[in-house]
């Protein structure tokens, strides 16, 4: 019988029993600590986010490695899905509505310049040398995969080399932020991306077929049996997109991780006392509120935070009820010193690549297409291309 199932029946295990008790805790706590119900929803939010990444085995460097390598589309396809679900939600909620706090919902629509194409570009690299993009990362750390720590780590650290250099690259040519609804219905502006997608979809058809004879089935109307087929990365795609929505709608601000290396990074050099000049970076003078805010408040924190948690839960739930050695094996523990430097490597760059390209996979890819950004569209290119110069790299070197 399933974990699920047992949680239906009420046949739980001991460790399962106090997992759901640790979390309410941990629910009660945040809430009491921000006095914010605000705060306390955002955090379930990502506590689902990451128990979705984790549940449903749903990842992005996977889904573009296997399309480079093995000529396979099933995943790429189930974030075509992912994408088509959430820019219709994201574009009735830009709108028709406000925030639940009532604040106008604008989304992440920024700039695309030189700068932009490259960070998106080193983020691809970053992505195929280490273990995962972003969510990835923040997956396998709850997954307690030990090579998960430096990269997360060193994403910090690139993250802040990376606003500490802002006033150098932001000087390359780069054009206004623009999304289709500036210049179209915002109805028409959805069905035109929505058109896009559609023809990207059916490419990935053709190129699969073509390459590969066959076409791994994502979704089967046509039932099987008792129930139609639905692909379990397409669940995962279509639960994201209505969590990343539903995150949209309650903080005001989509679903966001990169940006937070930055502020964590500013904050662990004063934490530190590092002798580091931080007060005068173009970064620190442009976000003094974002700054000064504190964590249990910080949109990103929290979500972050969320996500790895709700990756951790799983994790958890999943070998509670198992034997010892199982327990053990499900920790993955890498000694060696080639791991650790290019899981550090890897790291670093995706930290740098995010910052400069406004987002990472999540922020710019995920939530830019989602508010209907030009910034978003360009960043799958110039990111496909540093993943496959990534993988290039990751078999020259013999990794």
């Amino acid at each position: 019988m399933s974990s699920f199932s047992l949680f239906f029946t009420g046949r739980l295990s001991f460790m399962q029993t106090v997992l759901i008790i640790g979390l309410l805790l941990i629910l009660t706590a945040l809430y009491q600590a921000s006095q914010s119900p605000i705060s306390l929803v955002t955090f379930v939010i990502a506590l689902a986010m990451g128990a979705v990444l984790n549940g449903l085995h749903f990842g992005f460097s996977r889904s573009f490695r296997e399309l480079i390598l093995e000529r396979k589309t099933l995943a790429v396809r189930a974030i075509i899905w992912m994408l088509a679900l959430v820019l219709v939600l994201f574009g009735w909620l830009q709108n028709t509505a406000d925030s639940l706090q009532g604040e106008a919902l604008y989304g992440f629509i920024r700039p695309v310049g030189v700068y932009s194409l490259l960070g998106a570009f080193l983020f691809g690299v970053g992505m195929q040398l280490g273990i995962g993009c972003t969510s990835g990362t923040l997956n396998r750390a709850g997954q307690l995969q030990v090579l998960s720590i430096p990269t997360l780590f060193m994403m910090i650290v690139g993250g802040t080399v990376a606003v500490w250099s802002q006033e150098l690259w932001q000087a390359w040519p780069a054009v206004a932020p623009w999304a289709f609804q500036h210049s179209v219905h915002w109805l028409v502006a959805i069905a035109v991306q929505l058109l896009l997608l559609l023809v990207i979809y059916r490419s990935l058809l053709i190129f699969e077929r073509t390459s590969n004879g066959q076409v791994q089935t994502l979704l089967q109307l046509k039932k099987r049996g008792d129930s139609a087929y639905w692909h379990p990365w397409l669940l995962a795609g279509l639960s994201l997109a209505t969590l990343n929505a539903l995150l949209f709608w309650v903080s005001g601000s989509p679903w966001s991780i990169s940006s937070i290396f930055p502020y964590w990074g500013v904050h662990l050099i004063e934490l530190l006392k590092l002798p580091v000049d931080w007060q005068f970076w173009d970064y620190v003078m442009e976000n003094p509120n974002h700054l000064a805010s504190e964590a249990i408040n910080h949109t990103v924190s929290l979500t972050t935070w969320g996500v790895l948690f709700g990756a951790l839960f799983v994790t958890l739930w999943q070998t509670s009820g198992q034997s010892n050695a199982k327990q053990n094996r499900s920790v993955k523990s890498v000694s060696h010193w080639r791991a650790w430097l290019v899981s550090s490597v890897a790291g670093f760059i995706m930290g740098l690549g995010a910052v400069m390209a406004s987002g990472c996979n999540i922020g710019a890819f995920f939530s830019g297409i989602a508010s209907g950004s030009l910034h978003g569209w360009v960043w799958l290119p110039a990111a496909l291309i540093g993943n496959w110069a990534g993988l290039y790299l990751k078999r020259f070197l013999s990794l």
